[in-house]
């Protein structure tokens, strides 16, 4: 069903959208920008309440008393690292409900500070559940803003974007474009990222939130992005 064939719905009471994270109806797509690819992970974690648990990911593998989720960081270093990310001077650790995750920065002669952050449950897992790329990250930076701004309160802004579990990577690469979206599980939504690069340092971001309970739409909008 496109947006001109949904029946118009009545827009819900202010005191609903305080609470809960409520379907609005859909906007033009609108233009944002960022000094900073990095400043997306900034800004998500401050909307949806992350907290820093080490300025450096090689400080924070240190002192880690797991040793399988020790192993577990290593091995998916070494595998960003094949893939050009390898810049992990400005890695810092955040955590997020039972989760954990760092940004690595692309090093291989590319001007944008592109990036790639796993996220790994910390209580157990074989692997990172999913891995947000630099493009998904300025998207979910702009849904948490989205929704911080109808005034949804932060707990439920977390509990609708913060990754929980991953079910699809997205496959491709910045400069070439992803083939697929990126797609995973929070504890209120399944949420859906895709993003088409349009040149260096710009991109088309989409991004949507059904919810788990009985599929209805949470958010769905569109962003033009540029970052330095």
């Amino acid at each position: 069903m496109t947006s001109k064939d949904a029946p118009r719905r009545p827009s819900p009471p202010a005191s609903a959208t305080k609470g809960a994270a409520v379907e609005q109806p859909a906007s033009e797509t609108d233009s944002r920008s960022f000094s900073n690819l990095l400043n997306s992970v900034n800004d998500f974690a401050a909307t949806v309440g992350s907290r820093i648990v080490s300025p450096r990911m090689e400080e924070y593998v240190e002192q880690l008393q797991n040793d399988g989720l020790r192993h577990r960081i290593i091995r998916t270093n070494d595998a960003l690292a094949s893939r050009g990310f390898r810049d992990t001077s400005r890695s810092t650790v955040r955590t997020l409900n039972d989760a954990i995750y760092y940004p690595v920065v692309y090093t291989d002669g590319d001007e944008v500070e592109h990036f790639a952050a796993p996220f790994f449950d910390t209580v157990g897992g074989s692997e990172p559940f999913t891995v947000i790329e630099g493009g998904h990250m300025a998207g979910l930076a702009l849904a948490a803003r989205e929704l911080k701004e109808r005034k949804v309160l932060q707990p439920v802004i977390r509990r609708t974007l913060a990754p929980v579990q991953g079910k699809q990577l997205a496959e491709g690469d910045r400069r070439n474009g992803y083939r697929t979206p990126l797609i995973y599980r929070s504890e209120a939504a399944t949420v859906i990222i895709h993003y088409t690069p349009n040149s260096e340092n710009s991109g088309t971001v989409e991004v949507e939130a059904e919810s788990n309970t009985d599929g209805s739409r949470i958010l769905g909008k569109k962003w033009e992005v540029r970052f330095a």
